[in-house]
């Protein structure tokens, strides 16, 4: 299932590599996309002008955003497993075998995954190992709620796996893959492979990038933290509740660092406005005054560059 909006030739790329790679299934198989009302790019001709066999494209109504077209995505899959590639990201030829043939090996297994690699202009780079061997992950519950940990391209899930925790949170839109990940790893085994079998495009016109300036990532994280704890109940999950809470409030101070080195003051105090709004009453006493302090510079700077 390929979620796109807007696509541009990347789409293209992306449904080569898919297609390749099912051809490889000696299963039914199923290779659609699903657009997310884009305005000014009529999905359907696009592809069609592409001749790659076997592509269905259904159009939303309204554009409903990431999570609402992703949920989009599994209410349409047909399979056993579901498969959300995005529309720049790309698979090996063998990513769909190697991942079934997880689930054969491992039929408690919730969700499957492999490392990535990430392309970003003209340099190849690779996540780092999580388990030599293949097969169930260990300790795998507290590695995903540490921090995120995987791509979006690299990821399969059993239909039988969302039917039980539910779909994406539409609420959320920064780490609502993340949220995801943890709410499945709290009530299923997690199969994976090290070999390096998807890939995650980094570019500027990314969702991801356009997430990263629109000063929402605090009020996004504060939301997912009080998903996340619903689904991290009990005191056995006490010690996983704590990472959660730290690695979003690092991706919280981390918005406003980026902003502020990209030289956009303006975003940094209204990310960091954010923050404290959001984290404050939960962030120890030192944690708090010295985001104040680094509020206050900001102001400081901002008015005295009005100034001058």
């Amino acid at each position: 299932m390929v979620p796109c909006y807007q696509p541009t030739s990347l789409l293209r790329q992306t449904l080569a590599s898919a297609s390749v790679a099912l051809r490889k299934m000696s299963s039914e198989v199923q290779l659609e996309i699903i657009d997310d009302a884009s305005p000014d790019v009529d999905v359907r001709d696009l592809v069609k002008s592409w001749n790659i066999p076997d592509v269905r494209v259904y159009r939303r109504e309204t554009n409903g955003g990431l999570a609402k077209c992703w949920n989009t995505c599994i209410h349409r899959a047909q399979g056993e497993f579901i498969h959300i590639l995005h529309q720049d990201d790309l698979v090996k030829p063998n990513f769909y075998c190697k991942l079934q043939d997880l689930f054969v090996r491992h039929p408690l297994a919730g969700m499957a995954f492999c490392r990535s690699e990430f392309l970003q202009e003209s340099t190849i780079s690779e996540e780092p190992i999580e388990q030599h061997d293949e097969g169930i992950l260990l300790d795998w519950i507290d590695r995903i709620c540490e921090r995120q940990r995987l791509q979006c391209p690299s990821v399969v899930v059993r239909k039988s796996t969302y039917e039980k925790v539910g779909g994406f949170d539409e609420k959320l839109k920064y780490v609502v893959d993340w949220e995801m990940w943890v709410r499945i790893a709290a009530h299923f085994p997690v199969a994976y492979t090290p070999k390096v079998l998807a890939s995650y495009r980094c570019h500027a016109d990314s969702e991801t990038a356009r997430l990263k300036h629109s000063g929402l990532i605090s009020k996004d994280s504060k939301q997912a933290y009080k998903r996340i704890k619903k689904s991290l109940r009990g005191s056995e999950y006490q010690l996983q509740r704590q990472m959660v809470f730290e690695y979003l409030l690092f991706i919280s101070s981390g918005a406003v660092s980026m902003a502020a080195a990209s030289g956009d003051f303006g975003l940094a105090r209204r990310e960091l406005q954010s923050l404290i709004r959001c984290w404050g009453a939960s962030m120890p006493l030192r944690q708090l005054v010295k985001h104040s302090k680094w509020y206050l510079n900001l102001t400081f700077h901002l008015t005295g560059g009005e100034n001058g």
